[in-house]
């Protein structure tokens, strides 16, 4: 055969001893009629690869190349021994080369042993030789021989699990798995055993004696002294193949060795001739090449069968129709026992029409075992409509055995939990089974007992698990491991009934029958041990049930891939075990293998898929880390919504578990998403419960009073304002702005819904209690989060206003609990822009919470951070027309009794509370100057934070040096004549001038306009604030020109205000008649010639000049023309 995986040798082949192993494989009748005849498939499989290398046109089957361009070895020592080989081989020196210490003894030796079948093909040329050469010595030894009955010897170390093998066979049959050399010196044998100890804990030292009946014809045997390469031996060899019977084994504890005495079977052994009649049968079926396939896949070799196959279809080894048939069934069973159900279901489909094709091969019985396995598949995935299709087509199919078809019907039923049908179809396999094959009678008695115990019928179970132990013990014996799955299937009926002793017994006696009859690694271990571990994970001894799971683990990986289906749920067992143990990282590794392979073979939406993401949830949520908890229930939802509508009650959990989390997380919108989801569900429930509603009611409520009353979830104004993928730079989709679009009005018809709900309750409460009633704070706190979410700032503050009122019937002002309650009315104030009610409510909030907290916890720097941008956005002329009402409130204060100085003490609260955010800011002022630039954007508004309290609490003094600091770092940014200068020149003008200090507030005027100037017209109407005041300032100095100079430009300023407003043009000729007044009449005449001489004037300015004056004389007579009459 042409090898498509060529094995190259590495390194030199490793210089063992020379028939220190020799593998043995055991072909027991009864195993042919059990449960376990897998365990006869390594004895076939060797005859079978003899049978097909002793054939003569065995070239058919391959173009086998030179043995150097087949191994193509790496080793130059290896290289040159195969080119002589291939150069100077003859048949004639096939035992030579056989024996002769080289690479290619030790590589076919090798090839034998482990079963590697290409390698064993690849030296196919060689064995045949050596057979038909050992065939042909064997006339004249045998000749020579002067006794009928030989007896050799042959002393090896041989696997544990080989000997367990044969101890549990005596009687059957016994074949190496290679070319036996033996000796006729049992003492020579003996020592060579005894010699050194098995140099590994899995290998046993025996004694093979072996009686030779001569006179029978058998297999070829000789002793090969004259033809070996150490013709000084003295050597039996025995040709591969030959098979022996197992007579007994006697164990010597003295030289801890095992004695196994074999008989060579002759060609006219019963057993032996019933053996090679049944695989000459099924080698005639089908191509012995894919009955290899089918061998390696019952010997559990799952990678090499299906290599093996997959190499036989891409060489095109097979041509004929049934052939190809029979081995994509071949692949498509690998698949199954791989867990790889989808390329199963594809192999089969293929085998299908490959038989059907041809009319010869359409009623053929493999057509039926390709239903009945279709339904296996599809049962396997879940698919159980499509598994009760072909099991029921494979009953109507010709040649079909129902036995098989019933059963399977049965696996579906159970899976679905129609556990009486279930039973039906079982009793139907029974019928057809009375006559047959006894194991399979044994075991449908047993399957009978498993659905029994699953109805609950104790008895009735046991009943039948009786007979099944009864029909296995008679056919197979007491200790054969077929009675193993019937004590595990009794002890697991036990486990459910919670008899843990009983439980324990029967899972005890299943584990000492496969220790003493099948191979340590064989999978029927890895369920007794699963068994094991639920028992111990039943009472609670986690570390045993630990161990038992890993063990059962171990045993699958000997066999499986880490990705099979078996082998996941293995490691979900450990990983719940893990879990218990509070190993969470433990148990998250084990989850995770297991949803990595289910997301390679299951679709989206698949429950397996469900099952995982929960579980790594609900760990994730005992790790306390929320965010991958979230994470994996999104996913586990998104999964479930694949196949259910989002009103699913079935999905109720998966919202309540995701509304839970961001609840913890206090994302109070998204988790009122799912409490809305989970109302859907309730209310589309049937049948309806209102008692159901009410509560989910209850807790959206708990909801709002959990969060705080100041988060707003949902402004709708700007919720409605979907971004879209132009905007946000993103490949969205027209379907995703919808989705966004859907779940905005998702949230606004369920919020008006609660908003409704409680509305109405707080009615029906207003019936019957008053309204500062204290269970009705609650409801006030819930419709004020709801109105704040709606953004309806106005029935907000009425419903947090009246929610306060109730508070404060039972509680002091300082209460910390009304903190919250301060703050939310104080954001409501900021909302309208009522800033002094804002401030005077985050102040309150202080007054809570600063004697139990540092003035560094961070929720005092966002109230701070929010009283200073309402101080940094106070206008100057609502500073200064505060600025007079305190003034005016003080200068009233002091003609009031102190038992009437209410204003006073108010006034005394406001200042400390001013002196508090004070203090807050000069600390923040501080700590920026140490880190940051002097002209940083950030100190400038802390500068002017600063300085607007000041102002507020009447500290002019150092009011004006925080705002002449802010002017000397706004210059280090700014040109002087840059316009956003102008509020502070004039806010220190306005500083000064309360302070009295006239010439400096001019200095600061006068650089006001003269930045102004440079982009604005002298009577531009931005300058009738500052004109006013250089008048007011000028006439307080008594320098009435200067004072009239100024009141004759703000003249100008308000002629050009449009429309014109008379009053204010009023009030300022009045002004300047007071002037006048005041100035004695040489004042009048020197300005008056100013007037009419002035040589810098131009005309109109004189001519306007003299109106003004005009006009001020006649405004200063009217009050005189009034009080005359």
């Amino acid at each position: 055969m042409q090898s498509a995986q060529m094995w190259k040798r590495k390194s030199k082949v490793e210089n063992i001893r020379r028939a220190d192993r020799t593998g043995t494989n055991v072909f027991s009748a009864k195993d042919m009629q059990s449960m376990h005849d897998s365990l006869n498939s390594e004895f076939i499989l060797y005859q079978l690869i003899l049978r097909i290398v002793l054939k003569k046109n065995h070239n058919k089957t391959r173009n086998q190349p030179a043995l150097y361009e087949f191994f193509q070895p790496d080793d130059e020592n290896d290289q040159r021994t195969m080119i002589e080989y291939d150069r100077t081989y003859k048949p004639n020196q096939a035992i030579h080369w056989y024996t002769r210490e080289s690479c290619i003894y030790q590589m076919l030796n090798k090839a034998l042993r482990t079963l590697h079948v290409d390698h064993i093909l690849g030296f196919g040329s060689l064995i045949h030789d050596i057979y038909w050469q050992l065939s042909k010595e064997q006339v004249s030894f045998i000749r020579n021989l002067r006794t009928p009955i030989l007896t050799v010897y042959r002393g090896q170390f041989i696997s544990k699990d080989e000997l367990i093998r044969m101890r549990s066979s005596i009687g059957e049959l016994i074949a190496m798995n290679s070319f036996l050399s033996t000796s006729t010196n049992r003492r020579e044998a003996l020592k060579f055993v005894t010699s050194s100890p098995p140099p590994t804990d899995t290998l046993a030292s025996i004694l093979l004696e072996i009686d030779v009946y001569t006179v029978n014809l058998a297999r070829p045997y000789a002793d090969i002294k004259l033809l070996s390469a150490f013709q000084k031996e003295e050597e039996i060899l025995f040709a591969f193949g030959c098979v022996f019977r197992i007579n007994e084994i006697v164990e010597d504890k003295d030289l801890r060795i095992s004695k196994v005495h074999l008989t060579l079977c002759g060609d006219d052994d019963d057993d032996l001739t019933a053996c090679l009649l049944m695989l000459a049968k099924d080698a005639d079926e089908k191509d012995q090449l894919v009955a290899l396939g089918r061998h390696l896949l019952q010997m559990q070799r799952f990678d090499e069968s299906e290599t093996h196959y997959e190499t036989l279809l891409d060489n095109r080894l097979i041509t004929d129709e049934y052939s190809l048939a029979a081995c994509y069934h071949g692949l498509a069973q690998v698949n199954i026992k791989k867990g790889d159900i989808n390329m199963a279901l594809k192999n089969l489909k293929t085998a299908l029409e490959y038989l059907q094709k041809n009319p010869a091969t359409a009623n053929h019985v493999l057509v039926s075992q390709c239903y009945n396995d279709f339904g296996a598949a599809y049962c396997k995935k879940g698919d159980h409509l499509q598994s009760l299709r072909h099991y029921n087509q494979a009953l109507i199919t010709k040649n079909n055995d129902p036995s098989t078809s019933y059963s399977g019907l049965a696996d579906v039923e159970l899976q679905l939990g129609n556990y009486k049908l279930a039973l039906e179809y079982q009793y139907k396999c029974l019928e057809r089974l009375l006559n047959g094959r006894q194991s399979l009678l044994g075991n449908t008695y047993r399957n009978i007992g498993k659905i029994y115990a699953l109805l609950n019928q104790k008895e009735s179970a046991l009943a039948m698990f009786r007979k099944s132990i009864e029909i296995q013990a008679k056919a197979l014996g007491p200790m054969h491991p077929d009675l193993g799955y019937t004590y595990n299937s009794i002890g697991l009926m036990y486990l459910d009934l919670n008899d843990d002793k009983q439980a324990f017994a029967f899972i005890q006696k299943a584990f000492a029958i496969q220790t003493q009859s099948l191979p340590h690694n064989h999978s029927d271990f890895g369920e007794t041990y699963r068994n094991f571990g639920n028992l111990y994970l039943k009472i609670g001894d986690l570390d045993k049930a630990l161990s038992h799971f890993n063990q059962s683990l171990e045993n699958q990986l000997t066999i499986l891939s880490a990705k099979h289906p078996a082998v996941c749920d293995t490691y979900v067992l450990i990983g719940k075990v893990l879990l218990k143990k509070t190993d969470y990282d433990g148990a998250l590794s084990y989850f995770h293998k297991t949803l990595d392979s289910h997301l390679e073979r299951k679709r989206i939406g698949d429950p397996a898929l469900t099952e995982m993401y929960e579980l790594i949830g609900d760990t994730n949520m005992k790790k306390h880390d929320l965010d991958e908890a979230l994470k994996y229930f999104h996913k586990l939802l998104g999964n479930e919504l694949e196949r259910k509508v989002v009103e699913d009650m079935s999905l109720f959990h998966t919202y309540q578990l995701i509304a839970g989390i961001y609840c913890e997380k206090q994302h109070f919108r998204q988790a009122l998403i799912y409490y809305y989801r989970m109302l859907d569900c309730q209310l589309q429930a049937r049948p309806f419960s209102e008692s159901a509603v009410i509560d989910l009611y209850t807790m959206i409520g708990n909801i709002y009073l959990k969060k705080p009353f100041d988060q707003t979830f949902i402004q709708f104004d700007r919720s409605t304002n979907i971004e879209t993928p132009e905007k946000s730079g993103t490949d969205g989709s027209l379907l995703d702005t919808h989705t966004r679009i859907g779940n905005v009005h998702f949230e606004k018809r369920h919020l008006d819904q609660v908003y409704e709900y409680f509305q109405q309750l707080l009615d029906d409460q207003l019936k019957r209690l008053p309204s500062n009633d204290p269970s009705l704070t609650d409801i006030y706190a819930i419709l004020g989060n709801i109105a704040m979410e709606k953004h309806d700032i106005d029935q907000a503050f009425a419903y947090f206003d009246k929610l306060l009122s109730n508070e404060l019937e039972i509680k002091t002002p300082e209460d910390p609990s009304l903190a919250d309650k301060y703050k939310v009315i104080g954001d409501i104030h900021l909302e309208k822009r009522d800033f002094d009610q804002a401030l005077s409510h985050y102040n309150r909030f202080l007054d809570c919470q600063l004697p139990l907290k540092h003035n560094t916890d961070s929720v005092f720097h966002i109230i701070y951070a929010t009283m200073g941008k309402i101080y940094l956005g106070t206008p100057l002329d609502k500073l200064l027309d505060d600025y007079t009402k305190s003034i005016d409130h003080r200068s009233a204060d002091h003609q009031l009794s102190p038992q009437l100085d209410q204003t006073s003490g108010n006034t005394n609260v406001k200042e400390r509370h001013l002196n508090r955010v004070r203090q807050y800011f000069q600390q923040r002022l501080d700590d920026q100057g140490k880190v940051v630039p002097q002209d940083d954007a950030s100190l400038i508004e802390t500068l002017k934070v600063l300085g607007n309290i000041s102002f507020a609490i009447h500290d002019l003094e150092q009011a004006s040096l925080y705002y002449r600091r802010l002017l000397e770092n706004e210059l280090q940014r700014k040109s002087s004549k840059d316009s956003s200068l102008v509020d502070t020149y004039k806010t220190i003008a306005n500083i000064y001038y309360e302070r009295q200090q006239l010439d400096k507030t001019l200095t600061y005027c006068h650089k006001l306009i003269k930045s102004e100037l440079q982009r604005k017209a002298l009577h531009d109407i931005s300058f009738i604030d500052i004109y006013s005041m250089m008048a007011l300032v000028h006439a307080e100095k008594h320098d009435f020109d200067q004072s009239l100079l100024y009141y004759d430009r703000l003249i100008g300023c308000h002629l050009q205000q449009m429309p014109l407003d008379q009053s204010l043009l009023d009030d300022v000729y009045k002004k300047m008649g007071e002037i006048y007044l005041k100035k004695t009449l040489g004042e009048v005449l020197d300005r008056s010639q100013i007037l009419t001489d002035d040589p810098t004037g131009s005309k109109d300015s004189v001519h306007a000049e003299k109106k003004h004056v005009d006009h001020e004389i006649v405004g200063s007579e009217k009050p005189q023309v009034g009080s005359g009459l």
